[in-house]
Parts: structure tokens; sequence; C-alpha cells
């Protein structure tokens, strides 16, 4: 048997839910109430005694990650994963349960833990790389490779204040990656940043798991998790469904869980926006009709999606990205119109409906993901990840790419292609 670098074994996190200190008007009223909290949480109970709901994050869990693998988890929003990942960074305790992990770990789980505002990104490094576990001595050997590798140069003694969202990712990235752990523990950070940081961010991950070190990944990006990771755990409600090869793990997780997602909304504390953006709703439509149940391969796709300027002055460029069921990339659209590009919007509301023709994909079942950033060096503002999905199937009627062929056709789409055959003897 491979030796394990992490085992949980039965883990529960329950949170009670509307828990609150009622105001009293007097010492010995406040006393009381402080005296009666513990056995109150004991039985479930608000200080006013009535019951208190509980939430379980997550629910009876167990695995085990042998040294060395790269293990995926993916779920939807609310099914666990951060707050696992929480618990096995020793950042919140379980309610029960067990965990063990052999070896030094480092955790990235939310961009910048564990930096000072008014603090250099200098000084933020060193304080960073400490509160990880790192020795001065070793700081100091890495900090020119942390610096480069989050081209920070011209910047790293400005306060982390001044640094933009994307700035401060790339630095706490830098960070945690050259630590040289035994374990890393990475949870959604690629979201934020351009193009060529993600792919560093990437070849750094896979360097990390490749040199026999284990990581542990969380991501919406199934593309993502099917490159770095040989298996991969799917999770829903704070349970383990599904625990298999990452292929396998994506198609369960699409087919199961992905399917009749034709509409997802947000509230404005939800959202994942910006102050000066507020992304509102994706949805799939037929003939402006949302979509219930699996597509004709033949039918046009429309996706429409709203969203506010809160603000004036910034570039909204709405981006469109289509994944399989296996995770992979199939397209990515950007709105080309020049009246979109390179322009500041004014404050309001907007709606962008880009059409899928039909007879392009084929069947199977597929994941959208929306972006709204900047046109050149396209940057994400916000990103929506695998917020809707839908399935296409072939009704096998006349007017269809196959033709009389009955057999399974390979890929992601499935164009319709002008053909042109001809005797020529």
């Amino acid at each position: 048997m491979d030796q394990l670098a992490v085992r949980v074994e039965n883990l529960s996190k329950v949170y009670r839910l509307g828990e609150h200190i009622t105001v009293s008007e007097t010492l010995f009223q406040q006393l009381g109430v402080l005296a009666l909290k513990p056995i109150n949480r004991m039985l479930g109970r608000a200080p006013s005694g009535e019951a208190v709901p509980l939430l379980k994050a997550l629910d009876n869990i167990s695995f085990d990650v042998p040294t060395g693998q790269t293990l995926g988890i993916i779920g939807h929003n609310g099914a666990g994963k951060s707050t696992l990942l929480k618990i096995l960074s020793r950042i919140t305790e379980p309610s029960s349960g067990r965990i063990g992990v052999r070896g030094r770990m480092a955790s990235l789980l939310e961009v910048g833990t564990g930096f000072h505002p008014d603090l250099s990104g200098r000084d933020n490094v060193f304080l960073n790389a400490a509160i990880l576990g790192m020795p001065k001595r070793e700081i100091q050997r890495r900090f020119d490779d942390i610096v480069a590798f989050a081209e920070m140069e011209s910047f790293i003694d400005t306060p982390i204040k001044h640094y933009s969202t994307g700035m401060r990712v790339r630095l706490a990235f830098a960070v945690a990656a050259h630590l040289d752990p035994d374990i890393l523990i990475i949870d959604e950070v690629l979201a934020v940043g351009d193009a060529e940081f993600q792919k560093r961010c990437l070849n750094r991950i896979e360097a990390v798991g490749e040199s026999g070190r284990t990581v542990l990944f969380v991501s919406h990006q199934l593309n993502t998790v099917s490159r770095l990771c040989q298996r991969t755990l799917v999770m829903d409600h704070g349970h383990i469904v599904h625990d298999a090869g990452t292929l396998e793990s994506i198609r369960y997780y699409n087919e199961r869980l992905g399917m009749a997602r034709s509409y997802n909304s947000w509230t404005p504390e939800e959202s994942p926006s910006r102050p000066f953006l507020t992304l509102h709703e994706v949805e799939i439509l037929l003939d402006g009709v949302r979509v219930d149940g699996a597509i004709d391969v033949r039918r046009d796709i429309d996706v429409r999606i709203r969203f506010s300027a809160n603000e004036e002055g910034h570039e909204l460029s709405p981006c469109l990205q289509i994944f399989d069921s296996s995770g992979n990339w199939v397209f990515v659209s950007l709105d080309p119109d020049p009246a979109w590009q390179r322009t500041k919007r004014p404050k309001g509301d907007y709606e962008s409906l880009v059409t899928i023709p039909g007879n392009l994909l084929n069947e199977g079942m597929y994941s959208v993901s929306v972006s709204i950033g900047t046109h050149d060096v396209y940057y994400k503002y916000c990103f929506a990840h695998d917020c809707v999905a839908f399935s296409v199937y072939d009704s096998m009627e006349p007017g269809n790419t196959r033709g009389g062929y009955t057999g399974e056709l390979p890929g992601p789409v499935r164009p319709a292609l002008r053909w042109q055959s001809r005797r020529i003897t």
C-alpha cells in the first residue's frame, strides 16, 4: 500500500444558522445569557431557548490521498469543498471526525491571506512565507525567485494596499508555490489573473505533482482539473458522491449533477463581481424560452447574460466559454462588435445574447462559463464557473449532419460542413 499523505476519517462540520445574542438591559441578565450559552449550544438551541437550524457543510466523509497524488475536488457552490480544505489546513476545526497529514503543508485558499495592507510587497513576502512555515534563511534564498515568478520587481517595495487584485494573487501564489511543501492545497485561485499568469501557475502545480509531492486542487474549471489531477472527488451537499479517475468523475459530475441547469442567478452579495460590476443572470434559451430538457442538435442555442455597470468608465467585454463532459475546452467566444471592444461603458444595466448555431455541437453534455473583462489581453473582472449546462441529442431525423450513418461520431463538435462530391472519370 502506498504511503498516505492525507487521511480523512468520518469528518463532519456543522454550522448553526441564525444564532444571535439577545441584548440585555442589566449586567445580571447579560451574565445569565452567558451562563446558559454553553448549555443551549450543546442542545442546539438559540439563547432564547428556540431550536437553531443546522447546516451540515460536511457529513461524515472519509478518503485517503497517497503521497505524490494530485487529487481534484469538484462540485457546485455549497458542496463543502472549501470547508474541507479549511479543515485540512487547520483554519477551522471539524465538528467530528479525524484528519491525518504527513509532511509540511502549504495552503492557498484565499487571495492574499496573511498580507498586511500597510506593509510593502517585500515585507509581506517575508511575513506570508513565515506564516506558512518557511524559515527566514530559506525565504532570503528564494526571495528573488518568488518576485520574478510574480513579475513584481517594479512594485515589490510598494505597500500592498495599492496593489490590484491580480497583483495580490500573483504574489500570494508565488510565495505558496516556492515553499516546496510536501502537500500543496489550492482552492480556486486561478480564476483571477491573465492567461499568461494562469499558464505559469498550472506549470508550477504540474511541477509540484511530478516531483512526487501531493496536491489537493479545488476548481470549477473542469478542463484544468482534467489536466492536473489523476483522481477526482465529486462533492454534493457535504457528501462525497463519486471517487474515481478524473475523466470518469467529470462525466459523473456533468451527467448526474450538471443537467437541467439552464438558469443561474446571483444576489448582489453572492455575485462573482467587483464593486463596479455585478453579474445578475445567465440562462440558456430556445426561441426566447428557457430550456427545459435536452436540445436537438439542429437547433440554435442562445445564452443570455445580464449584468450591471455600477459606475462609469470601465471596459466590460462579455466572454462565453463552452466545455464538454470531459472538461475539455470546446470553444471561447467574445463579442466582436467594435462598439463593444475597447469601449468604456456608462453606468447602467446590460444584456448580451450570444447564439450557438445548430449543427455545430456533437451529442453530449456541455457546461457554460461566463466572464466579463477587458478585450485586449483579456483580463477577467469576474468569472462565473460552470454556471449553467445543457445537453444535446440527435433525433436521427432527416436533415442532420450524419446522413444515414448511425454509429458514434467522436469529438465535441459536429459542424454542418459544405461537401461537394462528384465522379471525375
